[in-house]
């Protein structure tokens, strides 16, 4: 059995999500993404999503600075621990080179 490259895993894992988002964005009537990253990495996707999941509306800042785009995916993040969604929340980062240049 040959091994499964890391970048050959990675591109499942993006092609399956991209694929889970946009049936959740189906059942929302929501436009579906392209690409996982860029079209998550301002929040405002993010949040559509979880307001569709939890059926709360999710106000979103409308800016298009780091800033902005912080607050919205932080809100994000408050939304998933609110939920009880395990993981180590307080972990995540955003590496600065994946933020939209503003």
């Amino acid at each position: 059995m040959s091994e499964v490259s890391s970048d050959e895993r990675e591109d499942v894992q993006k092609k399956t999500f991209t694929k889970w988002i946009n049936a959740q964005f189906s059942k929302f009537g929501k436009q579906h993404i392209e690409n996982l990253f860029s079209d998550l990495q301002d929040g405002r996707r993010l949040l559509d999503l979880l307001e569709g999941l939890t059926g709360q509306k999710l106000p979103k800042e409308k800016g298009s600075t780091r800033v902005h785009a912080l607050n919205n995916v932080n809100k994000a993040l408050r939304v998933l621990q609110k939920n009880n969604v395990s993981g180590d929340l307080d972990r995540v980062w955003i590496p600065r080179d994946s933020m939209p240049n503003v």
